[in-house]
């Protein structure tokens, strides 16, 4: 699992069912990615956290993406 802080929060409110097996991708470190720009198109690993993707200049050469994260933790 990543990024499963709403299944946790859910789980934790009685609103969701653990699942059967959950796994952690933490050990995976070719998760934590950001690459591509504008042109060539961007893709982001399931690991990159929204600091590493708010500070990215890749991220930046797509403003609505940046404004977006910008905002999630403000």
């Amino acid at each position: 699992m990543a990024g499963g802080l709403s299944l946790l929060d859910d789980m934790k409110r009685g609103m969701a069912e653990p699942p059967e097996l959950v796994v952690s991708l933490q050990r995976i470190p070719e998760l934590a990615f950001i690459s591509g720009d504008s042109g060539a198109g961007l893709r982001i690993g399931a690991l990159t956290s929204i600091r590493e993707a708010e500070k990215s200049a890749a991220v930046a050469s797509y403003p609505l993406l940046a404004a977006a994260i910008s905002n999630i933790h403000s």
